[in-house]
């Protein structure tokens, strides 16, 4: 019998798409910059009860979230890439 993967990701290669990932300023007055090292498919901001505040679908690997609107606390970004994801926490200021 011969076993052929194709597409498998470890937890290293999700460690490392994490720290490839950068958000910031954090914590974030209005607009929140996000650097990916490739296009995602989706972004989406989610508050602590898991409530989905604000969806982005992806075309480039530099965006910028207008968060303004937010009140003020914790929220969860998840970045959702074709075959894995990235979450961060967030803290609006």
């Amino acid at each position: 019998v011969n076993v052929q993967l194709d597409s498998l990701v470890g937890i290293e290669e999700e460690e490392s798409l994490q720290n490839q990932v950068s958000v910031y300023p954090n914590p974030i007055v209005d607009i929140l910059h996000i650097r990916l090292p490739f296009k995602a498919e989706k972004l989406s901001v989610s508050n602590m009860d898991g409530h989905v505040i604000q969806t982005k679908v992806c075309s480039e690997k530099d965006i910028q979230l207008d968060l303004s609107g937010l009140q003020k606390g914790m929220y969860l970004l998840n970045i959702r890439f074709e075959n894995s994801s990235v979450a961060k926490k967030l803290v609006v200021y």
